[in-house]
């Protein structure tokens, strides 16, 4: 079971399934896991008489570790989530200024050529240049 728990672990990391950054605690689980299940004596490091037992409470440290592990994980996620839905809210309105902008300056853009045109139409039917008609031959 360890063995096996340990060749998934490494074979999804190859396969890009699974981070390293995130498989480093379950190689570390299997191999210990492993080294338990092959030498039964390691046990005894721990003081403890039952191998059973201590596996159940490895086990159960692991499990906490990992989800103290995920905890900080989905609190950085969050944070970033924040951030960027700040960040896109600015950057909307940033453009709706500039929209807005550009809008306004195109109806004064449409507005002038046809006051400039009206006033050459003018100037053309009246038959004068505003007094300033100068040739210059070059």
């Amino acid at each position: 079971m360890s063995l096996a728990l340990l060749v998934v672990t490494v074979q999804l990391v190859r396969k890009r399934k699974l981070r390293e950054e995130y498989a480093l605690p379950w190689l570390a689980a299997s191999t210990v896991l492993l080294i338990l299940s092959v030498f039964p004596e390691v046990v005894r490091v721990f003081g403890a008489g039952n191998a059973p037992t201590v596996v159940l409470v490895l086990g159960m440290v692991f499990v906490l570790v990992i989800l103290l592990s995920h905890s900080v994980i989905m609190t950085t996620l969050a944070d970033h989530r924040r951030d960027l839905a700040q960040s896109i809210s600015i950057l909307e309105w940033q453009v709706r200024q500039v929209g807005e902008t550009a809008f306004s300056t195109d109806e004064s853009l449409l507005a002038a050529p046809h006051a400039h045109a009206q006033g050459s139409q003018d100037a053309r039917a009246t038959g004068s240049n505003n007094g300033s008609s100068v040739q210059t031959n070059v």
